[in-house]
């Protein structure tokens, strides 16, 4: 019987759900990924390292890396990052991306009154849901009336907002976040300069970032099941091939019957964090020496790595129902024992993690963080992520008023105050006591009065460096910073990241779709692998040649 013809029932047991991949971006308990070297737990019963590397005696260990996390494994004293108040009384309205419910009311909310007395304003946020912020955001550029911050995320909206930029809407702030004038400001002060360049516009600042990581996501991976198969993690296509095959129809979990599977597609692509890595394919876009751009579709390693995906899929390596496949299900495979290989940027070690749910099903489970490999046992590549969660930006009506710029200024510095420090502390828990109480470890937990008053009120806007910490176990956060190390050390930028596009923004979605419907059809066997050939054609000819004509002016412009 064929692999792609067998009953793919999910088990009734529910799993527990692990962080998502936005949560990853805020403050919180900063485990969010696996260790990097081998199982590391003391027992197949624990979902917790038993060793990680050597920490300072203040339990801080810096990864030494600009754009990796570096660690606690210890809170700091608290400490002032900031002198005095930033306000001068007046109301300051900020819109504000939220993701789930808003605050409840300032009247009765104790957390929003002290942060209104620690700002020194009146704080009104205006909090709209995600899904519905590109629109919103439009509407209220289109009306004239601007919040005084206004938060912006090419990314997560489909609305495309980086045309309000282009068009003048908001104030170039490069004059007071550059050189001595950013000196004012020491918390932003401390923001590296690629986070500053990713709010770039023809090269002028339109915004505050809010800090992430620059380390690319790569895929959760069941190394029990790999000894098992062919004796530990793959090093080329050849071996990845065998041993993913063989997670679909070889037992690797030992229970007899044909329920396993390497992976569950659920995205646009087919990848899941390895393949293109695997056959170093572009992100996204590559530079020649001559300063003309090839898109990652246009390249053979492109075609090498969808050669790769048709093979897997005529194997059974891909769970049948992949082609239609939404994330939730794609999630409970990997955590019920089903598939051998997740992206998603979930947790691994710690409450919650990978590794605790999936022992549910499979006590003596391993997982850790597969690493990419070159498809000729080279070294792979991994996608650096541009290293912030958007921007916000000051409106233009504000451009005459430097004095209302620099207390704005001086909010965004209070807001992006350092792990431990006394504004982080607040800002991020609240009021001790009330909102929040230390454990035995000596790290703040959040209480649930919390998560009714704070609600977002401040989310995104401006934000503190990242830090690797967990609040329970907190060896785990040495181990992320060094994983986060060993995946940026092979990762490669996106030249376009930061580029504008008139037709990519217009045109971007027809296209990007374009080539998702032809890669399913090749992969399925809808169609053959010259369907790429006309792929290719197609998207050149309705925009693709336009867009890159388009960056490569962009991206000389920027070279000087």
């Amino acid at each position: 019987m064929s692999k792609h013809s067998r009953n793919s029932n999910l088990p009734n047991k529910p799993a527990k759900s692990t962080v998502g991949r936005r949560c990853v971006l805020k403050a919180g308990a900063g485990a969010t990924a696996a260790a990097l070297a081998g199982p590391r737990f003391a027992s197949a019963q624990e979902a917790t390292p038993a060793a990680s590397p050597v920490v300072g005696a203040d339990g801080y260990y810096p990864s030494g890396v600009e754009g990796v996390n570096d660690a606690y494994t210890r809170m700091p004293e608290p400490f002032a990052s900031t002198d005095g108040v930033p306000g001068s009384g007046d109301s300051v309205v900020a819109m504000v991306m939220i993701y789930g419910a808003p605050a409840a009311g300032k009247d009765d909310n104790q957390y929003w009154q002290g942060l209104e007395e620690r700002l020194g304003v009146s704080w009104d946020p205006v909090q709209v849901p995600n899904a519905s912020y590109g629109e919103r955001a439009t509407a209220i550029i289109a009306s004239g009336d601007m919040p005084d911050m206004f938060y912006l995320n090419f990314n997560q909206t489909l609305t495309p907002l980086q045309n309000f930029v282009q068009e003048g809407a908001f104030l170039d702030l490069t004059p007071y976040v550059t050189g001595d004038a950013l000196q004012q400001y020491p918390n932003l002060a401390t923001f590296p300069d690629f986070m500053w360049e990713a709010t770039k516009t023809d090269g002028k600042i339109y915004g505050v970032p809010c800090p992430g990581g620059r380390s690319g996501q790569v895929p959760a991976f069941r190394t029990d099941w790999a000894n098992a198969l062919t004796g530990g993690l793959p090093t080329n296509a050849e071996e990845a091939r065998e041993q993913w095959i063989g997670m679909a129809l070889s037992d690797p979990d030992g229970n007899g019957q044909d329920d396993t599977w390497a992976m569950g597609r659920y995205s646009s692509d087919w990848d899941m964090g390895i393949i293109y890595p695997m056959f170093r394919v572009p992100n996204n876009w590559r530079v020649n020496d001559d300063g003309t751009m090839v898109n990652r579709i246009e390249t053979d390693e492109y075609r090498m790595a969808v050669a790769f995906m048709v093979d897997l899929y005529n194997e059974g390596a891909f769970h049948p129902d992949s082609p239609a496949m939404a994330f939730e299900e794609a999630l409970q495979l990997f955590q019920s024992g089903r598939t051998g290989i997740h992206v998603d940027g979930g947790n691994i070690y710690g409450q919650g993690g990978f590794l605790e749910t999936i022992r549910q099903y499979a006590p003596e489970a391993e997982v850790q963080r597969l690493i990419p490999f070159g498809h000729d046992g080279g070294e792979g590549v991994s996608y650096n992520l541009p290293g912030l969660f958007g921007f916000t930006a000051i409106p233009l009506k504000h451009e005459d008023n430097d004095e209302k710029i620099h207390e704005l200024l001086r909010i965004f510095n209070w807001l992006s105050a350092p792990f431990g420090s006394e504004e982080w502390l607040y800002k991020s828990f609240g009021t001790e006591g009330t909102h929040f109480e230390y454990n035995e470890n000596g790290f703040p937990i959040r209480l649930d009065l919390l998560d009714q008053e704070e609600g977002s009120l401040t989310a995104y806007i401006g934000g503190s460096l990242g830090v690797n910490w967990n609040a329970e176990e907190p060896e785990i956060g040495p181990l992320l910073t060094d994983e986060a190390k060993a995946i940026y050390e092979i990762g490669i930028d996106d030249p376009a990241q930061n580029l504008f596009s008139p037709t990519a923004i217009q045109e971007g979605g027809t296209l990007g779709q374009l080539v998702a419907d032809t890669l399913s059809n090749i992969v399925t066997g809808r169609d053959d692998i010259s369907a790429l050939d006309t792929m290719i054609s197609d998207w050149r000819s309705r925009g693709g040649d336009t867009i890159r004509a388009e960056y490569e002016e962009a991206y000389a412009a920027n070279q000087g």
